[in-house]
C-alpha cells in the first residue's frame, strides 16, 4: 500500500477558521437532514475569510472533520473532544476523550490516494472521499448497506470508473486499506469498560459529534441572548456583540438579581 501525495499549501498555515458565536451562526440550522451541506454552511460561515463554497465541497472528509474540530477548539478551549458511548456488553456509559492534536494530524496528511494490492497481480489506486463525493452518494438510491459501501468504494477507484470487476473480496481489502489510510472517515475507538471489563472497538462518527457541540453552543447563544434581551432590553446584534465573558458577568448579575427578589 503505497501513498500518493499531494500538495496541501496550508499544512502549515493557520487554520482559516474562527470560533462559532457570531450572529451569523444562529441563522445554521442542525436539523437539517442533509449533513453535507450543514457541515459546508457551518465552515462557510465560520471560515475568517470569504470562501468559493467549491472549494469547501472539493475538501476532503478528513479536511472538513478537521475544520470542525478547528471551529470546535476556538469556540470551547480545551484540547481534547469529550465523547460518551455505550458499552456493547453492559450498556454503561463510557466517557472517552479523543485528543485533538490526533484529530488534526491525520486531517492534515497530505497524501491524496493510496495503491492497494488486490492479489500478486493485480492493485488500485483508491482517492480519499471529497464532500463532493458525499453529495452524489446522497442522491442515489441503494437496496441495502452492501450495496451502498460497494457503491462507494467503486466511486473512489481511480481513473473512475476503471474496475468495474472488483469482488467481494477485493473490496473487503480495499476497505480495510481505506480504514487504516483514512482514518477520519471511519473513525474507531478501542477501549476497554471500566464497569465489566469488556475490550471493544466502537464506531465513532466524528461529524456528527463536532455538529452536536456546535448545535449545543448555538442553542446555549440563544438562551443568553433571550436572557438578556429580557432584563435589558437589548437586541439580538446587541448582546452577540458583547464579549462572551463580559456576556457571563451580566448573566450572573441577571442571576443574583432574581434570587433576591
Amino acid at each position: 500500500m503505497q501513498p500518493t501525495p499531494a500538495h496541501d499549501p496550508a499544512a502549515h498555515s493557520p487554520p482559516p477558521w474562527r470560533g462559532f458565536g457570531q450572529r451569523a451562526d444562529l441563522d445554521l440550522d442542525f436539523s437539517a437532514p442533509d449533513r453535507p451541506e450543514l457541515v459546508t454552511a457551518v465552515l462557510t460561515a465560520c471560515s475568517v475569510q470569504p470562501v468559493d463554497s467549491r472549494g469547501l465541497w472539493s475538501l476532503t472528509l478528513a479536511e472538513r472533520i478537521g475544520a470542525l474540530v478547528h471551529i470546535v477548539v476556538r469556540t470551547e478551549g480545551g484540547d481534547s473532544i469529550a465523547l460518551t458511548l455505550r458499552c456493547p456488553q453492559c450498556a454503561d456509559a463510557l466517557e472517552l476523550a479523543v485528543p485533538c492534536a490526533m484529530l488534526l494530524h491525520e486531517a492534515q496528511r497530505s497524501e491524496s490516494e493510496i495503491e492497494v494490492a488486490l492479489d500478486a497481480a493485480r492493485s488500485v489506486r483508491v482517492r480519499r472521499p471529497t464532500g463532493a463525493d458525499q453529495r452524489v452518494w446522497r442522491t442515489r438510491a441503494y437496496s441495502n448497506e452492501d450495496e451502498a459501501a460497494a457503491a462507494v468504494l467503486h466511486s473512489l477507484t481511480a481513473p473512475a470508473g476503471a474496475h468495474s470487476d472488483l469482488d467481494a473480496a477485493d473490496l473487503e481489502r480495499i476497505s480495510d486499506a481505506m480504514n487504516a489510510f483514512d482514518p477520519l472517515a471511519s473513525f474507531q475507538i478501542t477501549t476497554v469498560c471500566p464497569s465489566c471489563g469488556a475490550e471493544a472497538t466502537l464506531p465513532v462518527d466524528l461529524e456528527a459529534a463536532l455538529l452536536m457541540r456546535l448545535r449545543a453552543r448555538q442553542r446555549a447563544l440563544l438562551a443568553q441572548v433571550h436572557r438578556l434581551a429580557a432584563a435589558y432590553g437589548w437586541t439580538e446584534e446587541q448582546v452577540l456583540a458583547i464579549p462572551a465573558h463580559r456576556r457571563e458577568q451580566y448573566l450572573l448579575l441577571v442571576e443574583q438579581e432574581a434570587v433576591q427578589r
